[in-house]
């Protein structure tokens, strides 16, 4: 009837519909002078002609009306306008557990749910109610989560209704208490965990429909669901305490390993302690030659060392026991020591004097012949009164200071001087390699069998 949309039913303002329960509908609608948006339950023009379901509608509300619990559905107001009767209800926004179904197919997350019902079930025996009508469309969920109980049934003659959830003894007209709310308990745990409800008045399996649910647990649900009121559980708590029971060793257990095909199974031998058997001769035998060889290249080095300085190399014996070859050419011997000066040379004691006027140019004139013969010296020449002193040491040549001084070049290597490495480096390097990685890999191979 979606021609209520847009209505006002009292102070509430239709917006659009929610659900179709059949003899009611079930809108969302806004309260203007309170600022909150309520569910608004309509009853159809067709039912509204029947006094007895007016009636039922109006003790249904008048009852959730006196309940005040966290998990029971408040009612706000109920009322009647043109011939339509209404009831306004707290908004469930978290939707119905119609359509949570597959959230709880888990056990254990339906045990968390029977275990949140507990509580409005249990407030409503002690206020002398049976709630009478439970089933998924009136178990609903606010904006938290919370699940809420909704439209409490009242008795109705017997056979005028019939569905999944209602008890063997509410559809003949029998006695009805805590028990029909257990055995509507146990259809909505079987749709839970099966997926779907079982046909009215009769009692399928729930391990054919789901194989791997524990036997525990379905046994807990066909004896929720027995026809007769004396087998059943006696109260929503036993019912709870036997489910419990049921999980306790499902939620101990580790879970199990998924089952693998034979033919992918591979097969690990276990490990074994590594044998004692090392070969220690291989790795010390092998170990000498490298450090063999880290010697040659070291006594190789020290010999490059003067060269590298610019030094004259001294005879150093080779690891083979043999010298360097000497030079080819013999060095050249000065021909004539040098004669080191007797006296420091006497320096200046004064500037030198600058003429004060400029050279006078001369002037060209014939020269004039001597008149006198020349003077001899009166005195004869001095000789010297010691011999010459001879050099006790070799001259030190000295260093060339000026620009453009090149320094001293010598001869180069020969053939038997060329600087490299030994042939016993070669061989000690070689052996010392095959000999320690077969060592190292006996090691290796020991300790992975």
């Amino acid at each position: 009837m979606g021609d209520f949309s847009g209505r006002t039913f009292g102070q509430y303002q239709l917006l659009e519909m929610i659900d179709d329960m059949g003899e009611t509908l079930i809108f969302k609608a806004f309260q203007p002078n309170m600022n909150r948006y309520a569910a608004v339950k309509v009853l159809k023009p067709g039912p509204a002609r029947d006094p007895q379901t007016v009636q039922k509608f109006r003790q249904e509300g008048e009852i959730a009306a006196r309940l005040q619990h966290p998990n029971i559905l408040p009612v706000f107001d109920m009322g009647e306008q043109d011939g339509l009767h209404y009831r306004a209800m707290a908004l469930a926004e978290g939707g119905a557990l119609r359509e949570r179904l597959t959230l709880y197919r888990d056990p254990r997350q339906a045990l968390g749910l029977i275990n949140q019902l507990l509580s409005p079930l249990e407030y409503l025996y002690n206020q002398g109610l049976v709630h009478g009508n439970l089933k998924p469309s009136n178990i609903l969920f606010d904006a938290q989560a919370r699940p809420m109980l909704a439209d409490f049934s009242v008795l109705q003659a017997p056979g005028q209704f019939h569905n999944a959830y209602l008890s063997p003894e509410q559809v003949q007209g029998g006695v009805v208490d805590r028990r029909s709310d257990v055995y509507a308990l146990g259809v909505i745990l079987y749709e839970m965990l099966v997926g779907e409800a079982p046909p009215p008045g009769m009692i399928v399996s729930p391990r054919a429909k789901r194989g791997d649910l524990p036997e525990a647990v379905e046994r807990v649900v066909l004896k929720a669901m027995a026809q007769n009121p004396e087998a059943r559980f006696q109260s929503p708590v036993e019912l709870r305490n036997a489910l419990d029971a049921a999980l306790r060793p499902l939620m101990q257990a580790p879970p199990a390993p998924s089952p693998q095909p034979a033919s992918q199974t591979a097969y690990h031998p276990p490990l074994q302690a590594p044998t004692k058997d090392t070969n220690w001769p291989a790795i010390i035998l092998g170990g000498a030659l490298i450090i063999a060889l880290l010697v040659c290249m070291l006594v190789g080095g020290l010999s490059l060392l003067p060269r590298i300085r610019g030094g004259t190399p001294t005879p150093t014996p080779s690891v083979m026991g043999a010298f360097p070859l000497p030079p080819t050419q013999p060095p050249v011997a000065p021909t004539l020591p040098p004669v080191p000066p007797t006296q420091p040379p006497v320096a200046p004691t004064h500037p030198p004097v600058e003429p004060t006027q400029p050279p006078i140019a001369p002037t060209l004139a014939p020269p004039i012949e001597p008149t006198h013969p020349p003077v001899e010296p009166t005195y004869p020449p001095v000789e010297p009164t010691q011999p010459p002193t001879e050099p006790t040491h070799p001259p030190i040549e000295p260093l060339p200071t000026g620009p453009g001084a090149e320094p001293p070049t010598r001869p180069p290597l020969g053939e038997g001087q060329k600087p490299g490495f030994p042939i016993c480096g070669s061989i000690s390097f070689l052996g010392g390699a095959v000999v320690f990685g077969r060592g190292f890999l006996a090691v290796r191979t020991k300790r992975r069998t």
